[in-house]
């Protein structure tokens, strides 16, 4: 990995503002998210809004002139910059972009889902949605049960929700814990939730 990728992708993971060489971590102020610029083109936008974080992919719209036309290109820088990104990025992504027949294409393997394969350049300046987290706390200030799964593992939520996950009466995420009592585990989760942010 080159250093302007460890520096410039690493700082946009982080969500901080970065610039170097033709690759820049910037602050788009219209949208409130975090981009990546390859040569000004975006090539990748993170958004983190009411505790999602989101994460979209675009070849950036590269042209170059054929015979007096701008013509769609696939860029191996492009193409380098998405593949740090994925590695470098805090949680696992199952995805590559790769150049094959003169044609960019996002390979992923969603959690839950079959492996994909998308043509970047046929979505010209739009993006693909590559990750999606819910990243908010399992607690604010209310009331926690534990629900014992099997002898020693609970799952922890609000009072009186189901599944494992939601918005009401604030947005929360069920949290795994092993445990051997109900107060235990509350007491695990609490810790567990905070941290993982």
């Amino acid at each position: 990995m080159r250093k302007i990728e460890k520096e410039v992708i690493g700082a946009f993971v982080k969500g901080d503002a970065k610039s170097m060489g033709n690759t820049q971590s910037v602050f788009n102020p219209k949208t409130r998210s975090l981009d990546l610029l390859l040569h000004g083109n975006r090539i990748a936008t993170m958004s983190n809004r009411d505790g999602v974080k989101k994460l979209w992919v675009s070849c950036g719209g590269y042209e170059k002139d054929v015979n007096g036309r701008k013509v769609l290109a696939p860029s191996r820088t492009t193409q380098s910059r998405l593949n740090a990104l994925f590695r470098l990025w805090p949680k696992y992504i199952a995805a590559r972009v790769y150049t094959k027949g003169g044609i960019q294409y996002l390979d992923s393997w969603p959690v839950g889902s079959s492996h994909t394969t998308i043509n970047l350049m046929a979505l010209r300046k739009s993006a693909v949605l590559v990750f999606e987290s819910f990243d908010a706390p399992l607690v604010e200030d209310g009331k926690l049960e534990a629900l014992e799964l099997n002898s020693g593992r609970w799952a922890v939520r609000p009072e009186g929700q189901l599944g494992t996950c939601g918005w009401h009466p604030y947005p929360w995420n069920v949290v795994y814990v092993a445990a051997h009592s109900e107060q235990e585990a509350i007491s695990k989760a609490k810790t567990q939730s905070y941290r993982n942010l």
